[in-house]
């Protein structure tokens, strides 16, 4: 189970949101990557024998660790055997429809196995990149299986990389306590190497303590991910800073994939790395969905500067108005610009699907006059089903004036699966007169109700309003405040992560004052600490 949050900028995470199952896995669209293979030859007896050495590698892992599975995932996939048994009668349409529909596994064998797989279909596509990127994926997580190890490295070398990792004794060290003593070891000297500036040899510190860390796993019989995580943050920094921005970019998300579900704020520092790439890359609206996020789990100086730098405003409380992203030619030009990180701040992005259709509006604002073109609420997905729309929803205000199209942060979001169903309600949508002189402001109220069956007997259902106000002001750039919460259940984890939480509720009221001022009024006795600052009066400058 995965537990999505919207966290404010005080830490705080609202209850309302949905606990959700992790998705099956939905990689790469197995058809564009079939549409760029040649019609394949038969395979040579050696290509077989490779098939049948990788599959053999199995036989020995209760031998090498014995207490770290259970029997039954000590064996291929189903799909990886039907997908080598297509690729050996020639049928490679056949082969990647049955390797994508693999299921996402936490054993490294199986993982390594349908891996391999993959990697052999894509060498024999020419996707040289994808097999590259599989190849060296295994290297780090089929420890445990020699021969499969022996197989990676034989593609690496036919792909004309044959040194990209250093070489690992395949069965040692030989307990848990002896491969967490190597992986600390190997990490420190990754990174006294990187302090250097000596970032190749990094990075082969940095893989082989990724090794270790998933070998002190297999033989705890217990998730690596934590100590996964550090090596794969540095060894993403190290190369970012050869400029190798799309390797860095890879191992960088690698390491948020595994961060995401451990203590709070333990993403915080890769997020911000991310954003470092993305910004050398020149994906701007990347770049600040990444340092966002890094600011939700903790507070740091240097990203709110790189945030800053990057989005004016973006350091005001949430009842401050803030510049909105823009101006775009088009809704249709934003969602081409920010189709390649949109879903960064999923734990799996590579395999969803990002829904942004121009033509698709939530609600559209009453009455509509200058120097408003169009004011509407707008959504995009990150979908792991996009036939049946389940995934994450996100909501955001869309102004378009004579300058082009402008669109707020995410003022909403919403998560579906077939445990929980959420949907979100506009209770106001208006241009009303709020800041006397000048155009008239736009006025949103939304509503979220969420619903989840939590097991057989139990359900969990929760409501929660947010206001939005945004404006012209002298300079024509159109600005709103953040998703101002007003009514919503609160839970704060104050004292770390194993402190008992403590929960509240906000249940507040929003009025306008004759002179434009927002007073947000309730019982502070209620309100947790972090949020007491939203109630009372705010002047809204535009």
């Amino acid at each position: 189970m995965r537990r999505v949050q919207r966290s404010l900028r005080a830490g705080l995470a609202l209850s309302w949101v949905p606990l959700a199952c992790v998705p099956s896995a939905q990689a790469a669209d197995p058809a564009l990557a079939v549409a760029a293979c040649p019609q394949p030859s038969p395979l040579t007896p050696t290509q077989k024998a490779e098939y049948e050495r990788a599959a053999a590698a199995f036989a020995d892992v209760p031998r090498l660790f014995p207490n770290a599975a259970a029997a039954d995932a000590r064996q291929p996939s189903p799909q990886s055997a039907a997908a080598r048994a297509a690729h050996l009668r020639g049928d490679l349409t056949a082969a990647y429809a049955q390797i994508e529909q693999a299921p996402p596994t936490a054993s490294a064998w199986t993982q390594a196995d349908q891996q391999y797989t993959r990697a052999r279909l894509a060498e024999a596509c020419g996707l040289k990149p994808t097999a590259l990127r599989l190849y060296r994926d295994i290297l780090w997580t089929a420890y445990a299986l020699p021969g499969t190890v022996a197989l990676a490295r034989q593609g690496l070398a036919r792909l004309g990389q044959p040194s990209t990792v250093a070489a690992l004794p395949s069965e040692a060290p030989t307990t848990k306590d002896e491969a967490l003593k190597a992986y600390r070891a190997a990490l420190s000297k990754g990174r006294d190497l990187a302090a250097k500036k000596q970032f190749e040899q990094a990075m082969l510190a940095f893989v082989e303590a990724i090794s270790y860390a998933n070998k002190a796993g297999a033989h705890g019989g217990i998730d690596a991910s934590a100590w996964e995580a550090p090596a794969l943050s540095e060894l993403g920094l190290a190369a970012y800073e050869r400029r190798d921005l799309d390797e860095a970019q890879h191992y960088t998300q690698a390491a948020i994939r595994r961060e995401l579900f451990l203590q709070g704020g333990s993403a915080a520092g890769s997020l911000f790395n991310l954003g470092l790439i993305l910004e050398a890359k020149g994906d701007t609206l990347g770049a600040i969905t990444a340092y966002r996020a890094s600011l939700d789990r903790r507070l740091h100086a240097a990203v709110q500067k790189r945030l800053l730098a990057l989005a004016p405003g973006s350091d005001r409380p949430l009842t401050v108005p803030r510049p909105l992203l823009g101006p775009f030619p088009s809704l249709a030009s934003y969602c081409q610009k920010s189709a390649p990180s949109a879903c960064l701040g999923d734990p799996i992005p590579d395999e969803l699907t990002y829904a942004c259709q121009p033509s698709r509006l939530v609600a559209t604002a009453k009455g509509l006059q200058a120097p408003y073109k169009q004011v509407a609420l707008f959504s995009t997905g990150c979908l792991f089903d996009a036939e049946a729309r389940r995934g994450n929803h996100y909501y955001r205000l869309l102004i378009e004036m004579e300058k082009g199209v402008f669109l707020s942060s995410v003022i909403a979001e919403r998560f579906a699966n077939r445990r929980c169903e959420s949907e979100v309600k506009v209770r106001e949508f208006a241009l009303r007169q709020v800041v006397p002189g000048g155009s008239p402001e736009v006025v949103l109220r939304l509503r979220l109700m969420s619903s989840c069956v939590l097991g057989e007997y139990e359900n969990r259902d929760s409501e929660s309003e947010f206001l939005v106000v945004a404006g012209v002001g002298a300079s024509g750039i159109p600005s709103s405040t953040e998703s101002i919460p007003l009514v919503v259940d609160i839970t704060e984890q104050a004292g770390g992560p194993r402190s008992k939480p403590k929960t509240g509720r906000l249940n507040a009221q929003a009025s306008f004052l004759p002179d434009g001022t927002l007073r947000i009024s309730g019982d502070p006795k209620s309100v947790p600490a972090p949020l007491s600052s939203v109630l009372g009066d705010h002047s809204l400058g535009f």
